[in-house]
């Protein structure tokens, strides 16, 4: 979330800048802001190209239109698990190409109040112990969402 915890269990203390997520979601590679390299040690786990192509179908998936809306590796780069991924589709390149196949991997880091929904982090803004209540037409936006996008991101391949 883009908001941290209080001793109440108020979730409503605001993170800095640099730390918040954009309003859908955080796609990295381990690239720049444009997902190119960042230099030789920090190879790409996903093609650039791929993942702007990713990131074009979630603002359509998600019926966004600003590209702030999807950023690319911010404020992350990548997890341990992606950059392990990515090391192992590299050894396995010269196999996966030989396949007809283009590997990559990319962690897809959504913000939190997007996939609870407002009413569920307007009370986690709140104090208290327990947990929100679920709103299952909320939940079914988001995997059609989630769905319409990587559809798009299969077709644009």
């Amino acid at each position: 979330m883009n908001t941290t915890t209080t001793r109440e269990g108020a979730v409503n203390v605001e993170r800095l800048p640099g730390d918040r997520l954009p309003r859908v979601v955080a796609l990295s590679n381990c690239g720049d802001a444009r997902g190119e390299s960042r230099g030789d040690a920090d190879p790409p786990t996903m093609r650039p190209a791929a993942l702007r192509r990713l990131a074009e179908a979630h603002r359509e998936g998600f019926h966004v239109r600003k590209p702030e809306d999807v950023a690319l590796n911010q404020p992350y780069l990548g997890s341990q698990e992606i950059l392990a991924d990515g090391q192992k589709f590299r050894d396995l390149a010269e196999e996966a190409t030989a396949a007809g196949l283009v590997l990559g991997a990319v962690q897809a880091e959504f913000l939190r109040e997007l996939l609870l929904g407002e009413a569920a982090t307007e009370e986690l803004h709140r104090p208290g112990v327990d947990w929100v209540d679920e709103d299952q037409d909320h939940i079914d936006t988001i995997a059609r969402a989630c769905m319409r996008s990587w559809n798009l991101f299969r077709e644009s391949a």
